[in-house]
């Protein structure tokens, strides 16, 4: 993959968000070695430098709670400023109860469990997530966003990707999600 041509692609987009291309292409570096080969998606995540319910907006997005109630978990973190990290697309974990991951993930020294402002950049440079009319292979099961919690409880964020025509952020509980596996967990870089 051209990572100057992607990060140039991922600027075109972010200009809607008023992010210069001067930043995201100053976030430019080498993928770090040791991640997991898995995790081969360039995501720029805008953290909290741009409002969450305004990157929701610009997602096509609703958000359906409150987000100034998010918190990040699991050794998750949501910066200030925008940043260059490598996801997969949720497929990693299909079949494996989430005790055994989450655990894991938050002591990872390269990988870690996505937050929802990692969920919405990948939802906004990833289109084909959201818009039904792009065919999109994974958007046969919701995107958990594990490494956020709705306040202090066992909820989490999730992008519905059940092909909605209004795609959705909800918030469903740890325990009674898909069986509590590991099915559409989106994680990226640290």
């Amino acid at each position: 993959m051209d990572l100057t041509a992607e990060l140039e692609r991922q600027a075109d987009i972010y200009k809607g968000l008023n992010v210069s291309k001067d930043v995201i292409m100053g976030l430019f570096a080498p993928r770090p070695a040791g991640l997991p080969e898995y995790l081969n998606i360039p995501v720029v995540v805008l953290g909290k430098s741009v409002d969450l319910e305004r990157q929701c907006k610009f997602a096509g997005i609703q958000l359906r709670f409150n987000p100034s109630k998010c918190i990040d978990t699991f050794g998750s973190i949501t910066l200030d400023t925008p940043h260059l990290y490598w996801m997969q697309e949720g497929k990693t974990y299909t079949g494996i109860q989430q005790r055994e991951f989450v655990y894991h993930l938050s002591h990872d020294k390269n990988e870690r469990l996505a937050t929802i402002y990692d969920g919405i950049a990948f939802a906004i440079v990833r289109p084909g997530f959201v818009d039904p009319n792009i065919d999109f292979k994974f958007r046969k099961f919701d995107l958990k966003l594990l490494g956020t919690r709705v306040e202090a409880s066992t909820e989490f964020p999730y992008i519905q990707g059940q092909g909605t025509r209004d795609p959705c952020i909800y918030k469903g509980d740890i325990h009674n999600s898909g069986e509590a596996n590991g099915n559409g967990v989106l994680t990226c870089s640290r």
